[in-house]
């Protein structure tokens, strides 16, 4: 069968790439109209094509060529059948979440005495009714509002978007995100804006975890080195780490990869800590109780808020041996209350 090429380069059949919409399958499509075709397809956020025989092709980058779609743990068009919809994101919602710690004391350390615990909270709806993203940023009360309605200014843009094309790349999404001009002016690595957008980038990711029928971490783990280095914002990071570094560190691990997954999994997960005990603001009595209990839970790490009054901290710090033993980890944590030669002198003394 003779083709042709369009004016991008694209090379086509008289029938076209097994699409109709470059012309009507009856009629050989002039170079323009294929042109045109394919612009709109890709201002659309269309990004590949099909043919009758099941393959799927993605343009390369110069929308020259095509080529197969890489293995990806990502969800994209190759995890779909030929007759499934493009989903599509329909609706963003932001709710503001808040809890009374402070009249407990949940929460309280030596710099935040009066906490509220509070969070930001975000959805993102698609047309499937059984797919939505859900994300939240943390906050401890007031001001809460402020960030809830950041978070949905951001989470807005993403109404009317291809699910597909955001999961497959997060780290592009929060590049694009991080590049608005003007939201920039507003601090996009601090603040306000920056807290906001971490809520709206959890459920995007979420989204991309449950749109792949995986836990996060799994998906994670079965992104490739380059998937993996995309995904991390190394910018202003090149003195330390370049993106060749990057990668040749992960690709270095990756042939006993499945192993460390495989040891994961048969432990359950990683060892973490628990802070549930050690707040501040609770009597002796309490603190006697919640470690007990978490000692019953099976944690062998357990961190305490110091930082206040060292005899207390001292105090406390003993009980907390008394409880949990040697064998367990005792961590502290001052929230940036010490400068750097208090931080010396205060933990000597305890």
């Amino acid at each position: 069968m003779s083709t042709r090429r369009t004016a991008t380069g694209v090379p086509l059949t008289e029938l076209g790439p097994g699409a109709s919409q470059l012309g009507d399958l009856d009629r050989v499509p002039t170079d323009e109209e294929a042109a045109s075709a394919l612009d709109a397809a890709f201002a659309a956020g269309i990004a590949c094509l099909h043919d009758p025989d099941d393959h799927w092709e993605q343009a390369s980058e110069d929308r020259g060529r095509g080529r197969p779609l890489p293995t990806s743990p990502l969800p994209t068009t190759r995890n779909r059948t030929a007759r499934s919809p493009m989903r599509t994101i329909v609706a963003a919602e932001a709710h503001d979440l808040r809890f009374p710690t402070s009249l407990s004391m949940d929460g309280s350390d030596a710099m935040n005495g009066d906490g509220d615990y509070s969070a930001a909270y975000i959805v993102l709806r698609t047309d499937d009714p059984e797919l939505s993203g859900y994300g939240f940023t943390f906050t401890i009360g007031r001001g809460n509002d402020i960030v809830t309605a950041a978070a949905l200014q951001r989470a807005t843009h993403l109404v009317a978007r291809d699910v597909e094309t955001i999961v497959s790349d997060p780290g592009a999404l929060y590049r694009e995100f991080q590049s608005d001009s003007q939201m920039r002016w507003l601090g996009p690595e601090k603040g306000v804006v920056h807290i906001a957008l971490a809520a709206v980038m959890n459920a995007v990711w979420d989204l991309a975890a449950r749109a792949a029928g995986k836990p996060l971490w799994r998906l994670l783990c079965d992104m490739t080195p380059e998937q993996l280095v995309d995904a991390a914002d190394l910018r202003y990071l090149s003195d330390a780490l370049t993106r060749d570094e990057a990668l040749a560190i992960l690709r270095a691990k990756e042939p006993t990869r499945a192993d460390r997954v495989a040891e994961l999994e048969a432990r359950g997960g990683y060892p973490c800590y628990t802070t549930s005990a050690g707040w501040l603001g609770y009597s002796d009595d309490k603190l006697r109780r919640l470690l007990q209990e978490a000692v019953d839970s099976g944690y062998r790490h357990v961190k305490l808020k110091v930082g206040a009054d060292l005899d207390d901290d001292r105090r406390r710090l003993t009980i907390a041996r008394e409880i949990i033993g040697w064998d367990a980890k005792l961590m502290i944590d001052a929230n940036q209350v010490w400068d750097v030669p208090e931080a010396i002198e205060w933990v000597r003394a305890l």
